[in-house]
């Protein structure tokens, strides 16, 4: 790798250090591009150089968190000895304190100016989380684990526990996902099969 391209690199991870540490926080409107260049310690050019604009920005930083999270889950998937152990995972995934607001994510890629940018952004949650919660639902159902059911049903569902549920709920009174073990307990219950 040349010098030239090791400060392309460079530059590139500052600028997704930087969105992630204030997208995680704050919505795509809440965050300015003055906010960015100055966690990034880079200059406007900089961004423009390699990101089309602030939108471009977001969807790569976007797209970098689902990779992070698929790779964690590909990793441990193979541990998973359970239904309850693997949703468990799951929640403890989307909820560590590292990760950013998936919801307020999932909100802003709909609020994007440009339709493809949105597109982007479910492509990788679905490609990333929704898929192989759906692989791990299904296992469960063939061992016995849960009835059968729609299984991306039960994965929408389950998601919508998560999301609704962490540490971040909206629902008043919720437990919240302190616990990463009580969302999954109560699915897998509420859906093992009848005897």
């Amino acid at each position: 790798m040349s010098l030239a391209d090791a400060e392309v690199s460079e530059g590139r991870r500052r600028l997704l250090d930087a969105a992630n540490e204030l997208f995680s926080r704050g919505s795509y409107l809440e965050v300015t591009v003055a906010q960015i260049l100055e966690a990034g310690g880079v200059r406007a050019p900089s961004l423009y150089y390699h990101f089309r604009d602030k939108e471009d920005l977001y969807v790569a930083w976007a797209e970098d968190a689902m990779d992070r999270l698929g790779e964690r889950l590909s990793r441990e998937q193979a541990e998973w000895l359970s239904v309850h152990e693997g949703l468990t995972r799951f929640v403890s995934a989307l909820s560590d304190d590292a990760a950013p607001n998936w919801m307020g994510m999932l909100q802003d890629a709909r609020r994007l100016e440009r339709p493809e940018s949105g597109e982007r952004i479910a492509s990788a949650f679905y490609g990333k989380l929704f898929e192989p919660l759906c692989g791990t639902l299904l296992r469960a159902m063939e061992r016995g684990e849960l009835r059968s059911e729609s299984v991306s049903r039960l994965a929408a569902l389950f998601l919508a526990g998560v999301l609704g549920l962490g540490p971040t709920s909206v629902i008043p009174g919720s437990p919240g996902l302190g616990d990463p073990t009580w969302w999954p307990k109560r699915f897998a219950d509420a859906f093992k099969p009848q005897p």
